[in-house]
């Protein structure tokens, strides 16, 4: 985004701005997509044959990108077609997702479904499921992968979520370990069992539990839900979860003031340039740590300085 305003306090000076935070996942998926529901109106997989069909009280609505499914906590889910593409048997793979939990109805009182594929009956069936569970000493993010009851990893870990706020929530099986992410950063993970295979067929749903017909039911909203084939890295997944910050600014006597749209606890850096064509950058001090949704800094520049560009970017750790 690129725009300028009038800066009568700072006489013949010219300001623009600049702000982005490299490609977002809805230009640039990383490699080894295998399912992509990006809800644009419609259920369909973007990157494959896994399309899915609206059931009860599911709609859209808009999302971090776009549109995104609207659910609403009571029978509202997306029944997914599993083409295959979705058995990873004993293999690698990633999912992620955009997940908004509503606080109007229930917020965060009841276990919900992100996404699930089973095949068989509980509780041995095989598959993997994301869920949000409150049965726990504290409310936790669960990701399960199972070949038997005996052969499974069950990994259970404290989240700290609210509601009404988009958060982006990755879980990754690679080899027997699990790990879960939480706005691009690992909450931890856990080795458990032994070449554990999640079998073919089944069924898969975004929203709502499938073994013992439907239920725990997502109540809020899901965006750019992905499934990967392989075990995405900390930085593809720090990047899916990094929404592009919306850069504004003000003048006053001597100096700029810069604020832009933000996660929490999310490191920002703000960048200069006196021009846009040479394509060099400077950082104005050490990155900003964020507290909340809006974050600020400032410059000290004067009429001399000529015409100042800025970017805002999030640092891949």
């Amino acid at each position: 985004m690129i725009g300028k305003i009038p800066l009568a306090t700072l006489g013949a000076m010219a300001l623009a701005i600049l702000a982005g935070a490299g490609p977002a996942q809805a230009d640039d998926p990383p490699a080894g997509i295998v399912a992509w529901w990006r809800a644009e109106g419609n259920s369909q997989d973007s990157s494959g044959s896994n399309h899915g069909t609206m059931i009860g009280g599911a709609a859209f609505s808009n999302g971090v990108a776009g549109q995104c499914f609207v659910l609403d906590g009571v029978s509202g889910y997306v029944d997914v077609t599993n083409s295959g593409a979705l058995d990873f048997g004993t293999n690698d793979f990633t999912l992620c997702a955009w997940t908004f939990f509503s606080s109007a109805g229930g917020g965060l009182g009841t276990d919900q479904d992100i996404f699930q594929k089973s095949l068989g009956t509980y509780p041995n069936d095989r598959g993997y499921l994301l869920e949000y569970v409150t049965g726990e000493t504290h409310p936790v993010l669960r990701f399960r992968v199972s070949g038997t009851s005996a052969n499974l990893n069950d990994l259970m870990l404290s989240a700290p979520l609210v509601v009404d706020h988009w958060f982006h929530v990755a879980a990754v099986r690679s080899g027997n370990t699990s790990r879960i992410y939480l706005d691009g950063s690992s909450l931890g993970g856990k080795t458990a069992g032994s070449n554990i295979d999640v079998g073919t067929g089944g069924e898969a749903r975004i929203g709502a539990k499938v073994h013992m017909g439907a239920g725990r039911y997502f109540r809020g909203a899901i965006d750019e839900l992905s499934i990967y084939g392989r075990a995405l890295t900390d930085a593809e997944i720090h990047r899916l979860a990094t929404l592009p910050p919306r850069l504004s600014l003000s003048a006053s006597p001597g100096r700029i003031d810069l604020s832009w749209t933000s996660q929490s606890n999310r490191a920002y850096q703000v960048w200069f340039s006196p021009d846009l064509t040479a394509n060099s950058w400077t950082s104005l001090g050490a990155a900003v740590v964020s507290t909340g949704h809006v974050t600020s800094t400032n410059d000290a520049a004067v009429e001399s300085a000529g015409p100042r560009f800025y970017r805002v970017s999030t640092p891949v750790p």
